[in-house]
């Protein structure tokens, strides 16, 4: 029936990451971190730290860059694929 098309089209699931949406959350990791990061300062080596270490690192300048939190996330998406 259409009832169960309308409620199945508003139930909210987590965002799937294929191959395309990742390869846009890279670009768009990318361009945050040298647009709000290299802002400011030189930019570390996106291996330079580990993805853990990256988490502490990006809450800690995240109200200095004041980047969202969505923005952080991005941010570690990018920087967790070039390790």
């Amino acid at each position: 029936s259409p009832n169960l098309s309308i409620a199945g089209m508003t139930e909210k699931t987590e965002p799937v990451v294929t191959e395309t949406t990742g390869d846009v959350m890279v670009a768009n990791g990318k361009n945050l971190y040298e647009g709000k990061c290299g802002k400011c300062h030189d930019l570390p080596k996106t291996n330079a730290y580990t993805a853990e270490k990256w988490v502490d690192i990006l809450k800690w300048m995240q109200p200095k860059a004041k980047i969202s939190d969505q923005e952080r996330e991005t941010i570690h998406f990018y920087l967790t694929r070039q390790l």
